[in-house]
């Protein structure tokens, strides 16, 4: 193990594996050191980080400016590259959960014969099968036959994607979990490797290929294909009706705006089921209206027991934002801003990259409720008040003190400012992607205030703090 503030510099001449290592794979050493994760655990994720997934994310990205017509970029980094990484928190900075997503498309060189190819995701998942306890995929072979379109020519595959406007199939995520090498049996695999996993799915290639009306009607469609669901999961199917009633009172486009099919690779009697939305402004250059965020949080008052989480999403929207007024959610300002508060300039080039990804929810549909579970992210890039990463670390920060978070763990401007080596927080922003809040269900049902005897189990409040490492925009090359 390296020293843990040391900066890390990158040999040109590293082959795409060694490149993604020294960048990607140390960016993770730190955040588990500075979660508190045993050695234990960090080697066997790190030796497989290193052999199995560097080897899966092709060459290394090129140059900035360079012109490299066979490198294509992934929708995970608003720069283009594969990763997203997040500190998970729960009611406490003593302890932080690490994981992070990464897309294994062949964008690096591009594959031209099979542009939509999950065949590399596919590689990982079959070698986890047996390295991973309780590991069941059967749920995600049934999305990935239902979301693929690798069975058309290459030449509808780029059709599809330019239409679309980026090419990621799936992606996959990765919950790095030191507890999986105390519950493993002595007949299990002696190579385990800490980790939950996780498949996420775009809808909008086989919505396109089969003229679907929309993406959520494709996500809705291969829910209610999976094996036995009405029998099993009873509760997954009451779920996915009050978010479709709930979306019925939209507009089509909030249907469209559906991102993500995501599940969990455990028993289907256990698997979580999350859908992912963008959420685009109902009122178009004009400001995100907290009462328009919370209306969308609760599916218009449909999801009982969220009372609690209003002013703690309120404050944590206004101080990642930087906004005076928690009530009203700056979106964009120009250039020409008459407020005298910041002599911020935006670059006209990068920030409209940094803001493409808009706020979003997820709702998690669960074997335990008979409604979805959300969780808010709100990208603090949206707003210029803050102009860099320091600025919504500290923003972060003052959330975890106002709601006594902050009990002697380190604060995120220590974490995110010891994890990347690349530049400083104050330089800009780009980092920080998302600040998530919501729910964490841990095998039970919210609202237990209003359920009576179903609400015995245990549910927790989480903030995840999500971070890519600008590896297109600045791939750290000596």
């Amino acid at each position: 193990m390296g020293s843990l503030d040391a900066p890390i510099p990158v040999d040109t001449d590293l082959d795409g594996p060694a490149y993604w290592y020294a960048t990607s794979g140390h960016d993770l050493e730190r955040m588990m050191q500075l979660a508190g994760i045993p050695e234990t655990a960090q080697h066997p994720f790190l030796d497989f980080y290193r052999n199995v997934l560097c080897p899966a994310l092709g060459d290394k990205p090129e140059h900035p400016g360079s012109s490299c017509p066979s490198q294509r970029s992934s929708v995970l980094g608003w720069d283009g590259n594969p990763f997203e990484y997040s500190f998970e928190f729960k009611g406490s900075t003593n302890k932080a959960g690490v994981r992070f997503a990464a897309d294994f498309t062949e964008h690096r060189p591009n594959n031209s014969l099979n542009p939509l190819s999950m065949s590399q995701s596919r590689r990982i998942i079959d070698y986890l099968r047996t390295d991973i306890p309780g590991f069941d995929s059967t749920w995600n072979e049934a999305f990935d036959k239902f979301f693929s379109v690798e069975d058309i020519s290459p030449e509808q595959q780029e059709s599809l994607i330019g239409e679309v406007g980026f090419q990621t199939p799936m992606m996959l995520g990765f919950d790095i979990k030191p507890s999986m090498l105390d519950s493993s049996s002595p007949s299990s695999s002696p190579h385990i490797v800490p980790l939950m996993l996780k498949s996420y799915y775009t809808p909008h290639y086989m919505s396109l290929a089969r003229n679907m009306s929309n993406n959520f009607d494709a996500i809705k469609a291969s829910i209610q294909q999976l094996p036995n669901l009405e029998q099993t999961n009873p509760n997954i199917l009451k779920a996915l009706d009050m978010l479709d009633s709930y979306l019925a009172t939209k507009p089509e486009s909030y249907k469209q705006s559906a991102q993500y099919m995501a599940t969990d690779f455990v028993s289907p009697t256990k698997a979580r089921l999350k859908i992912y939305f963008r959420f685009y402004n109902p009122s178009p250059g004009k400001d995100y209206e907290f009462d328009d965020i919370w209306e969308y949080y609760t599916l218009g008052g449909r999801i009982p027991g969220l009372d609690g989480d209003r002013d703690m999403l309120r404050d944590l929207i206004g101080l990642v934002g930087g906004h005076t007024s928690p009530s009203s959610v700056t979106q964009d300002r120009s250039e020409t801003s008459t407020d005298k508060d910041t002599k911020w300039k935006p670059d006209k080039v990068r920030v409209p990259k940094t803001r493409r990804k808009p706020i979003a929810l997820y709702f998690s549909l669960t074997p335990d409720n008979p409604y979805p579970t959300p969780k808010l992210y709100y990208n603090p890039a949206q707003s210029s008040k803050l102009p860099d990463d320091l600025s919504i670390a500290r923003g972060i920060d003052a959330w975890m003190e106002m709601y006594g978070w902050a009990d002697g763990g380190l604060s995120v401007e220590e974490r995110v400012g010891r994890v990347f080596s690349h530049r400083q927080l104050e330089e800009k922003n780009g980092i920080f992607t998302f600040i998530a809040f919501g729910r964490k269900e841990d095998g039970g049902v919210i609202g237990s205030e209003q359920l009576g005897e179903l609400g015995k189990k245990k549910v927790q409040t989480s903030l995840s703090v999500y971070m890519t490492p600008e590896l297109y925009e600045n791939p750290r090359f000596c």
